[in-house]
């Protein structure tokens, strides 16, 4: 049987940006149903995954990010946030603190804000 150690896991494609590099050209708020991420996370996670990243769309608009979050951490899976940032305030950082999640990793592809427009 194969090891899935590291899963990029997009919970949602939404987007409030539109970066020019992005490949995901959908930016509509297309959702990964609660239940089935979690039944896929409990498959994969029999298969050895340590590692979730939530990356694609941006993460922090997926409406159960933290709930979602906090039942991963039960489970021992190391947890980063791959975000644009643009939704980090003091209430956010202190959601992303106690939900589990293990890092954040911030994008900053230009310092024009217009070509992230």
């Amino acid at each position: 049987m194969a090891i899935i150690r590291y899963l990029h896991l997009g919970l949602t494609a939404a987007c409030n940006l539109n970066c020019k590099h992005c490949f995901i050209k959908e930016k509509e708020s297309k959702e990964l149903s609660f239940e089935k991420a979690i039944a896929f996370i409990d498959v994969l996670e029999k298969q050895g995954l340590t590692h979730i990243y939530y990356t694609y769309g941006e993460p922090l608009l997926y409406h159960r990010l933290f709930e979602f979050s906090k039942n991963i951490r039960l489970k021992g899976i190391y947890q980063v946030l791959m975000t644009n940032g643009t939704q980090i305030n003091y209430e956010v950082a202190q959601k992303i603190a106690a939900s589990g999640i293990n890092r954040v990793m911030i994008s900053i592809d230009s310092s024009i804000e217009k070509s992230m427009i």
